[in-house]
């Protein structure tokens, strides 16, 4: 028996816990269900974050500890460590609305807005936050908020309304909340983490200790803090 939620002829949308589902069939016959599944798509697209389901328990500590000055998630390759890390700091970086599923129904812990931050996201490379990172900053970040940095849909050009960071020069991009998030790389030399000030760092995979410790002397005096 084929297992409905994989079944090759229906059409599956998952908005966290809830899944809804038509064939294509009906999709095709069904004009009142085609605009039904579109409307529940792109509201998903808009804004995924607010139906973040956490995969375990430590993914909810992690997330309902926003106090920590300095913070790790350890585990295997390809459980979704830097998904969870993204999620902590876009948290910070955003309002918050009490009524997300990921709230209300997940148990998370809304984050009081303080205001716009200034957000440093590292990993081994640039070419990797072009490839990794940065779809999912998009994927993450709610549309209303990513602005023109939002994710092409099918048949659009990033020169008609949309806009990628300037990955050559100062890469970074502003949320129309006023954070900011600079995006940076190992590969980089040691002045530039010693000279970049923040209120969040984000340090993807294994960072280097000597560029910790640099930015860490900048980050403090913002009484800001680290996730790894």
């Amino acid at each position: 028996m084929t297992d409905p939620v994989h079944d090759p002829k229906i059409h599956t949308i998952y908005l966290g816990r809830q899944v809804y589902q038509a064939s294509y069939e009906q999709m095709r016959d069904d004009a009142e269900i085609r605009e039904a599944v579109d409307l529940v798509e792109q509201a998903v697209k808009a804004n995924q974050l607010r139906y973040y389901v956490p995969p375990c328990q430590a993914a909810r500590d992690f997330l309902n500890d926003p106090k920590s000055d300095v913070k790790m998630m350890v585990a295997p390759n390809g459980v979704g460590k830097t998904c969870l890390a993204l999620i902590d700091v876009i948290l910070d970086c955003i309002p918050n609305d009490p009524e997300w599923e990921l709230f209300k129904v997940e148990g998370i812990t809304p984050r009081v807005w303080m205001g716009p931050k200034k957000v440093a996201i590292c990993t081994y490379k640039m070419q990797l936050h072009k490839r990794h990172i940065w779809p999912e900053i998009q994927k993450w970040i709610p549309h209303d908020q990513l602005g023109q940095y939002k994710p092409t849909q099918a048949g659009e050009s990033i020169g008609r309304g949309h806009k990628e960071p300037s990955w050559d020069r100062d890469p970074h991009i502003r949320l129309n909340c006023g954070t900011r998030i600079y995006f940076m790389a190992y590969e980089q030399d040691q002045d530039v983490f010693e000279s970049f000030a923040c209120d969040l760092f984000l340090w993807d995979e294994q960072g280097v200790e000597a560029k910790f410790d640099g930015a860490d002397e900048r980050v403090r005096r913002r009484s800001g803090r680290h996730v790894f």
